[in-house]
């Protein structure tokens, strides 16, 4: 399971707003903290520079996994399954 950026424009717009500008600002309020802001800025970066899904599925089949698939939620939850090859 993995938060990935969704796809299209309008989406990608809504999930910058929300995880760049809102939920750092928002993690200060209600901790107190400014290092807790910090970590949530890093969290839209780290969420804006991910690798596309299609690399994920690729690279489990490459690792010899079999019938990789990704299934999203709520457009932003990714959960990638995959079978172990049969020996």
């Amino acid at each position: 399971m993995d938060i990935t950026k969704p796809d299209g424009p309008i989406a990608q717009a809504w999930a910058r707003l929300y995880f760049r500008d809102f939920m750092p600002r928002c993690t200060q309020f209600v901790t107190g903290s400014r290092k807790a802001r910090y970590l949530m800025e890093y969290y839209w970066e780290t969420l804006d520079s991910m690798v596309e899904s299609a690399r994920v599925l690729e690279a489990l089949a490459l690792a010899g996994f079999e019938r990789p698939h990704r299934h999203v939620e709520a457009r932003i939850f990714s959960e990638y399954t995959a079978l172990k090859a049969a020996r």
